[in-house]
């Protein structure tokens, strides 16, 4: 497995179907470290604690192997790493190898703080 983008974002108010929203789905890529803490990564946070976030759900990982199969189905749309929402765009670690509560340690990783 290779972690190819760490993507962060915070909550933001957009309109849906006519009603203001707070979503934390916008996430860009970022160059430096970024920190794991035990509820999310630094300069991250969900905008709904109660169904994303937390110590069981702090990071989301997305394989960029489906970015393929995304852009074919929606051309014209830019999809960078992070528009699924995932804190990690990943390769070689497909979402049928991992669930919720899937817990990983990366190669020189210190572990949440």
């Amino acid at each position: 497995m290779r972690i190819i983008s760490v993507n962060v974002g915070l909550p933001r108010q957009v309109t849906w179907q006519g009603r203001a929203i707070t979503t934390g789905i916008f996430k860009e890529p970022v160059a430096d470290r970024v920190a794991v803490r035990a509820l999310n990564l630094d300069g991250d946070r969900q905008a709904d604690p109660t169904v994303h976030g937390g110590r069981e759900k702090a990071v989301y990982a997305y394989p960029a192997e489906h970015y393929a199969y995304w852009r074919a189905a929606l051309p014209g749309v830019a999809l960078e790493h992070g528009a699924f929402g995932e804190n990690l765009t990943t390769e070689g670690l497909l979402a049928r190898w991992h669930a919720v509560s899937t817990y990983c340690r990366y190669p020189g990783g210190r572990g949440p703080t």
